[in-house]
């Protein structure tokens, strides 16, 4: 399915597997009093996520401004339809394009992540 350069920035789709894990992770473990603050943070915090895709090769993942990784992957693997970078050592987060425009990814614990691109 290779659509031609993959490079720029995606964003995050909210579905509802992605807000029932915040829910889960982010909202419930905390205390009842803090629950309302945890929740606007971490929603605040998805609606600003982005994927983005250099042609330099770099992965990088960032919100608000805030980056939070940055991992450089062969150029020509951010072509094909499928790449992989670590994100943490022995975490490995794999990357499917969907079509031009889509970008799944599949990190471990947390729900399948749609990105499309701005």
């Amino acid at each position: 399915m290779n659509q031609g350069e993959p490079f720029g920035c995606y964003r995050v789709e909210l579905s509802a597997e992605l807000l029932s894990f915040v829910e889960r992770t982010f909202v419930e473990t905390r205390a009842p009093a803090e629950r309302e603050a945890a929740r606007a943070e971490a929603l605040a915090e998805l609606r600003h996520a982005e994927l983005v895709l250099e042609p330099s090769g770099a992965v990088v993942s960032r919100a608000n401004g805030v980056e939070f990784l940055r991992v450089v992957v062969d150029r020509a693997e951010l072509a094909r339809d499928e790449f992989s970078f670590e994100k943490a050592p022995g975490v490995r987060v794999s990357v499917r394009r969907q079509d031009a425009k889509t970008l799944v990814a599949l990190h471990p614990g947390k729900p399948l992540l749609t990105f499309r691109l701005t």
